[in-house]
């Protein structure tokens, strides 16, 4: 996903070089759907286990959890196909 202006500008495969990242988000396909659908707050999927910060500093992530929950939340905003 790259983000311009606070705004996604193209969700596409992984155009970047891994190591130019800074912030790597994993979890499985429900998971993301549940946070993008605003059904359940990232904070709590991460603190769960169900989301995992690859990379990234996590202790940014729980002390803006508003602003990590907004962040995962704006990817529904994306038309998404969700049966891949």
């Amino acid at each position: 996903m790259e983000w311009k202006a606070g705004q996604i500008v193209s969700w596409t495969p992984a155009q970047f070089d891994e190591s130019d990242l800074w912030v790597i988000i994993d979890a499985a396909l429900p998971t993301w759907r549940e946070c993008a659908d605003g059904v359940s707050e990232g904070k709590k999927l991460l603190m769960a286990g169900q989301l995992k910060l690859v990379k990234g500093p996590i202790t940014a992530a729980i002390e803006n959890a508003n602003a990590f929950n907004s962040f995962l939340r704006s990817w529904g905003q994306v038309d998404t196909d969700w049966n891949v």
